[in-house]
């Protein structure tokens, strides 16, 4: 899973790289209400621009806390494979050891709610564990995004570099020739 690849090389990079984009969230949201309000149209899809909006948020969100469930998983279960364990196995049980242990705090500060002081500080814990998860899934989302984006962008420049004949056009193998063979000397090969 790249995201969880992403947690494990640089875990500090995908906490601010998510706390950049919480941070971001609105101001980015109304750059793109204010772009619409320009047109006509745009003004008319200023509704459906923030519900698609939101939804793209929380499902960025939601896919980077389950990767930080997973990543915690694995920390606690100690990552162990065996050799007959599939991978998709111990991935499964990492990420239900660790939404477990999110799970666990929330119920925690459920069942002792009915002190106010330890109910308080619990469920504070559980709210600031929880965010620090939801940033790192964020901005594990984002890094491994943009390492994709850079690792893409160097292999066509690199491709680009090591093949002298790229500003050549192509010929094809088979369809429209690129020339046509003159009339004259079709016929006398006949």
């Amino acid at each position: 899973d790249p995201l969880v690849e992403a947690l494990h090389q640089r875990v500090a990079r995908a906490f601010w790289f998510g706390l950049v984009a919480e941070l971001a969230a609105i101001p980015v949201l109304l750059v793109i209400l204010l772009a619409l309000a320009l047109t006509v149209v745009g003004a008319l899809l200023i509704p459906f621009a923030i519900v698609a909006y939101a939804v793209a948020l929380a499902g960025a969100v939601t896919v980077g806390f389950l990767a930080v469930a997973q990543f915690t998983g694995a920390a606690i279960s100690g990552g162990r494979r065996g050799a007959d364990a599939p991978k998709r196995g111990a991935s499964l049980r990492a990420l239900v050891v660790g939404l477990g242990v999110y799970l666990g705090l929330w119920l925690a500060a459920a069942a002792l709610s009915w002190s106010p002081l330890i109910g308080s500080v619990l469920r504070a814990a559980a709210l600031a564990v929880t965010w620090v998860a939801v940033t790192l899934g964020l901005g594990a989302l984002i890094s491994s995004r943009v390492a994709l984006r850079r690792a893409q962008s160097g292999a066509v420049a690199h491709a680009g570099a090591a093949d002298p004949m790229v500003w050549q056009t192509p010929t094809p193998v088979t369809g429209v020739a690129a020339a046509r063979r003159p009339v004259s000397a079709a016929r006398s090969e006949i």
